[in-house]
């Protein structure tokens, strides 16, 4: 089941001694001092942040009227200075993304290869931590507790005969169910109902069903078009409702379940579960303190039940999916029968959960108990090992490893974008997701990666920029 797919992670950036007035500049700075090999050149002009998979261009996208008031208050003066745009030798991108520092995963063509790679993000961010030598935390979340979000996007390429109405109607019953196996946790609420604990860090921010904006008025479902490939083939499923995930096994199981639904829908097998309120379904299964979990009739379990099976059934998985997907089967029953508890060491949300029932101790003080639980939550999202409860947890043995191994044998358009980095920086001019472009001995040439193909080990032969040009054409004939 081989379709490219990726997540984006903004993480949480915090220095004593600094405010949000200063963010943007301690973000860029940060992220200029990443120690691995890089090239500075993301090409932005082939973005298209506007287009809309209903068939039209927005005319502007929201901004949140808060974070627009530190948006410009920086010392840089170009965008490019302030982005510090650069990619990686594993095809990654890593930039700053107003204010905070985002680490892009190659694409992959596996859920399980793309959840190792953004465990590989965190060694980037704390790299560039220790290079930076700045005094800094670095938090792999989707909140500072103080109204702002920040986003953790997932990518997924699909074929565009699946139309705008057959990808919403299949996805978003996925998107709301699957937040009790990959809800990161969060300690109270910031918008709409109160709660004391929930299962999604991005639920109190999703106030629209569809829409193209991802920074203020976001919806459930982005309507982003913006496929980084050929437009007449393809477009890109964009989720930005998703939590940052601790738990590489939450993180592959999100990407998984949404990309089994996907492939279901193309071959006409996708499990359907009509839903009228999205949002309000969204953020009823966050807070549900109860923890039963049903929207508009249709309990979780059941929808991500039926997403598993039917893949079981119909999808060609390897070995890898296939016992994935048992494992999402053991979890939901083990949820059924224990509870919350049954999930501690798959679910960030039940890990969090078993923090605070166990270490939290109330004060009697209920503003300052609020601020003792919202710490335990923040510890457990650094991403310092020395640090973070989420290290702790594991060396508990109270939150399972990521036993699973990259699957090397079908490198991605990634393998050539990093192998560029890493050979030809110095002749690349700029490079984008889908196409890189070289000045050469007979001027600048520009070669499309297309986004199905297998990019073969034989590349890196490649002894000039020529060659290595020619090779990619060759491959692409």
């Amino acid at each position: 089941m081989r379709r490219l797919c990726g997540v984006e992670t903004e993480y949480g950036l915090w220095i004593d001694g600094r405010g949000p007035e200063s963010q943007q500049d301690d973000s860029k700075t940060f992220v200029e001092n990443c120690p691995n090999p890089s090239y500075l050149g993301w090409d932005n002009f082939v973005e298209a942040p506007r287009a809309d998979l209903r068939g039209f261009e927005a005319k502007r996208l929201s901004v949140d009227p808060r974070d627009q008031q530190y948006e410009y208050r920086t010392e840089t003066r170009t965008y490019a200075q302030l982005r510090a745009d650069r990619i990686l030798t594993n095809g990654a991108r890593f930039y700053n993304d107003h204010g905070h520092p985002e680490y892009c995963t190659p694409e992959c063509f596996s859920a399980i290869d793309a959840a190792l790679e953004d465990l590989h993000g965190e060694s980037v961010l704390l790299d560039t931590l220790r290079a930076s030598g700045m005094p800094a935390k670095i938090y792999k979340n989707n909140t500072d507790f103080h109204g702002a979000s920040y986003g953790t996007h997932e990518s997924f390429l699909v074929k565009r005969r699946v139309g705008f109405d057959a990808l919403f109607n299949a996805v978003v019953p996925v998107l709301i169910a699957r937040q009790i196996l990959c809800g990161a946790g969060k300690v109270g609420s910031e918008a709409g109902p109160k709660c004391n604990f929930q299962l999604s860090q991005r639920a109190d921010f999703l106030t629209e069903v569809a829409s193209v904006d991802t920074l203020y008025r976001r919806p459930i479902f982005n309507t982003r078009d913006e496929p980084h490939a050929d437009p007449n083939k393809w477009t890109r499923l964009h989720v930005i409702c998703g939590d940052a995930n601790r738990n590489p096994i939450a993180t592959m199981r999100k990407l998984l379940l949404v990309q089994c639904e996907l492939k279901l829908l193309e071959i006409d097998k996708a499990p359907k579960f009509p839903i009228s309120n999205p949002v309000k379904a969204f953020e009823q299964i966050s807070k549900n303190e109860s923890h039963e979990f049903v929207f508009e009739g249709h309990r979780c379990s059941d929808v991500l039940r039926s997403v598993a099976l039917a893949s079981l059934e119909h999808l060609d998985l390897d070995g890898r999916e296939s016992s994935a997907l048992r494992g999402v089967l053991g979890a939901l029953d083990r949820f059924e029968v224990e509870g919350w508890s049954g999930l501690i060491g798959e679910a960030d949300w039940a890990a969090k959960k078993y923090l605070i029932e166990h270490y939290f101790e109330p004060s009697g003080d209920q503003a300052q108990d609020l601020l003792s639980q919202q710490s335990l939550d923040l510890a457990y999202s650094n991403i310092d090992p020395e640090e973070s409860l989420f290290t702790a947890m594991q060396e508990m043995n109270l939150i399972a490893l990521f036993e699973w191994e990259k699957n090397q044998s079908f490198p991605t358009r990634a393998y050539a974008r990093g192998l560029a980095v890493e050979k030809f920086r110095d002749q690349m001019t700029s490079a984008s997701w889908g196409r890189i472009t070289f000045a050469t001995s007979s001027g600048e040439q520009s070669i499309d990666l297309e986004p199905e193909l297998e990019y073969p080990a034989h590349l890196s032969d490649a002894k000039s920029v020529e060659e290595f040009i020619e090779s990619l054409r060759n491959m692409q004939q």
